[in-house]
């Protein structure tokens, strides 16, 4: 950063702090969202924001970080007069469904960084508010595509329909969010038409009734999960993806069951697991995107099985729908299980601060986000 003046440095750290309070990370950083809830003023340590991988890239020294966040800094966020904390100016929000006012964008080689990325995109677009980049779950590496979110319905909408974009010498695809998740499921069903219902992509799915176990012991199954769990959350499914379980509840209690045993650890067998987050928005909407498509087989499959038993008798009849019932439950073990597909992680992970989603530059970390102001 020996490029940039103190004056750009300090810039850059208050534009990060922004995007840490910001609407776009903070309702859905599990991680910050505990940190603000330690104190009355929803608070955060000046100390513990300059130990993020993001900031430590752009400052040695937490005295840098106090100097940059001097009072009238910013319009979003406010410093105490010790200098020792800072909070945002308004009441956290909600979290926001992000799928109509996001894009995605495909083309970016393996080894391109967050900061390019970045410039790319602070290029055509004013009202980026965070870039995530997309990674292989097992390898940790770049998949070459982002999801981008962006501050409105009608600038996402700008965006897809930009043509003949290239990073380098590489042309750039950028398509809506929802466009992206529609063009997978039909990648899935080897091209065929069944359309998803636009209302399970977008607003009506059940938020809040997945969450996520992470290093789940190799001898443990998702029956012993469901069975340890036992009433009080009631789990509808429950799959083991990669040392991690994914279950869903029946009702959106995921924010209840994380804060529990989060704290006093879930006992499964001879272990005992901390390490557990609820489902971020992007994994929820993936999730309930291939469930969409899921359904729309299986009544596919069910019209076909009525449709060709019309001879046989009963028992050609029972047969065959038995069949149909099976075929439907494997292809839904099949989709739900394959969790990793997209990779959007966008998880934080409490016993670990750098990995929050504070959004950091490491490349070996699980996700990266960061807050995008396009220069003046």
């Amino acid at each position: 950063m020996s490029e940039m003046t103190v004056s750009e440095v300090e810039d850059r750290i208050v534009k990060q702090v922004e995007f840490y309070f910001g609407d776009s990370n903070l309702p859905r950083d599990k991680f910050l969202l505990e940190k603000t809830r330690e104190n009355e003023d929803a608070c955060l340590c000046i100390e513990l924001i300059a130990s993020f991988q993001r900031i430590k890239s752009l400052c040695s020294d937490v005295e840098t970080v106090k100097k940059a966040l001097k009072e009238g800094c910013s319009e979003t966020i406010k410093v105490n007069e010790e200098k020792t904390m800072v909070r945002r100016k308004t009441p956290v929000p909600e979290s926001i469904n992000t799928l109509r006012i996001s894009v995605f964008a495909k083309g970016f080689p393996p080894s391109a960084t967050l900061d390019c990325i970045q410039e790319f995109f602070s290029g055509i677009s004013g009202e980026v508010k965070a870039i995530r980049m997309r990674r292989d779950l097992k390898t940790r590496e770049f998949k070459g595509s982002v999801f981008v979110e962006v501050g409105t319905e009608e600038e996402a909408a700008r965006l897809a329909l930009l043509e003949n974009l290239t990073f380098g010498e590489r042309p750039i695809v950028v398509m809506t969010k929802l466009r992206y998740f529609e063009t997978k499921n039909e990648e899935r069903t080897g091209g065929k038409k069944e359309r998803l219902v636009e209302k399970d992509l977008s607003k009506d799915f059940v938020k809040g009734c997945i969450a996520v176990i992470v290093g789940v012991p190799s001898d443990v199954s998702h029956q012993t999960i469901k069975s340890t769990i036992g009433e009080e959350f009631q789990v509808s499914f429950a799959a083991i993806e990669d040392g991690n379980a994914w279950l869903r509840f029946k009702e959106p209690v995921a924010s209840s069951f994380v804060e529990k045993f989060s704290q006093e650890g879930l006992v499964i067998g001879e272990s005992t697991i901390k390490d557990i987050r609820i489902a971020t928005e992007d994994e929820e909407s993936e999730y309930y995107a291939k469930l969409a498509q899921v359904m729309a087989n299986k009544q596919s499959g069910s019209n076909r099985g009525r449709g060709n038993s019309r001879r046989g008798g009963n028992n050609k009849r029972s047969t065959r729908n038995n069949f149909n019932a099976k075929k439907a439950k494997l292809a839904e073990q099949s989709v739900e299980n394959n969790v990793d597909d997209y990779s959007a992680i966008e998880a934080n992970n409490a016993s670990h601060p750098e990995k929050s989603a504070e959004v950091n530059g490491d490349d070996s970390s699980m996700n990266e986000a960061i807050s995008v102001i396009p220069e003046n």
